[in-house]
């Protein structure tokens, strides 16, 4: 077999394993670009990529392709090589993963949701860890509601759910029956047709629940605050930058991040990445439902890319 055999071989493989995996292409396409970039991980930060997608491959030749499967699966492609730039939604343990480089584009914020029928507004970080964990024996009758609790959450390896763990301090096991979902729509509509129900979204949900834009794709969905403050685009600034001037912090706040492989960063991955730390890049972040970076992050981006 002679090289040029082999490797249009490794090619086609490579093909078949990427779009196996569930990689998605714009709708022409490679269209004629020279350069694919392979993007997969958070659930979370898919859309904020799909939508960056639409903009960045206008002016570049280059097409994205773009999976989830999770924070977890965005590291583990990115060190692997699978991926060329992983997506994840919450902090990665760069002593586990030494040979990833993690840079901040956007923040989010964990929202709280409920079934229509629960009357409250507002529950503590103290008391979303007494209904969750493992050991809890509370019903909607703690909180002034009648009925037991369902819990919906994301499943093992989100980075949803590494970020809510963490705001709300649970460090082991969810309550028993405690029902998982891959996506942040399972959970939406698993309480949308269900009562005594609550669970936790990405912020870009809140236009397709109660209290966000008509029309509303899950109406008896609400969202709630968390220790009396509402997951807004300041409330979430202030929580990830100290020095922004406007809101109080929402404590269940978190910044997302993609991740390159030390050594990788060059060529049309280096251009990617250091475009997502430009206005246009950070305004499709805010028109996206997500929020986008404070000036001094925005300045450090940039200095961590080169």
């Amino acid at each position: 077999m002679n090289q040029t055999t082999t490797i249009i071989i490794a090619v086609a493989i490579a093909a078949i394993v990427g779009f196996g995996a569930g990689w998605v292409l714009s709708p022409d396409g490679d269209g004629g670009r020279d350069t694919r970039i392979m993007i997969s991980g958070s659930t979370t930060v898919q859309p904020l990529m799909d939508a960056w997608q639409v903009e960045y491959e206008k002016d570049h030749s280059v097409a994205m392709y773009i999976s989830g499967g999770g924070s977890g699966a965005g590291r583990n492609n990115a060190r692997d090589g699978i991926s060329d730039i992983g997506m994840a939604s919450s902090s990665t343990n760069l002593t586990t993963y030494n040979t990833l480089k993690e840079y901040r584009v956007a923040y989010d914020g964990v929202v709280v949701v409920v079934s229509n029928n629960i009357s409250l507004d507002n529950l503590t970080t103290a008391q979303l860890k007494e209904i969750f964990e493992a050991g809890s024996e509370k019903t909607w009758a703690d909180y002034g509601g009648n009925g037991d609790i369902t819990i919906l959450v994301r499943e093992d390896g989100s980075g949803t759910r590494d970020s809510f763990n963490g705001g709300v301090g649970i460090t082991g096991a969810y309550k028993a029956g405690a029902q998982e979902m891959n996506a942040a729509g399972g959970i939406l509509n698993y309480i949308n047709t269900n009562s005594n129900c609550i669970g936790y979204v990405n912020m870009n949900s809140l236009d397709d629940i109660a209290g966000g834009t008509a029309p509303l794709l899950f109406p008896n969905v609400k969202a709630i605050k968390v220790n009396g403050v509402v997951a807004n685009a300041d409330n979430v600034k202030k929580s990830q930058d100290s020095d922004y001037a406007t809101g109080t912090a929402y404590p269940l706040s978190r910044s997302l991040f993609v991740l390159v492989k030390d050594g990788n960063l060059t060529g049309e991955t280096y251009n990617l990445v250091k475009w997502m730390y430009g206005s246009e890049a950070q305004n499709i972040a805010g028109q996206s439902g997500f929020v986008g970076l404070t000036q001094k992050h925005i300045d450090a981006g940039l200095a961590a890319v080169g």
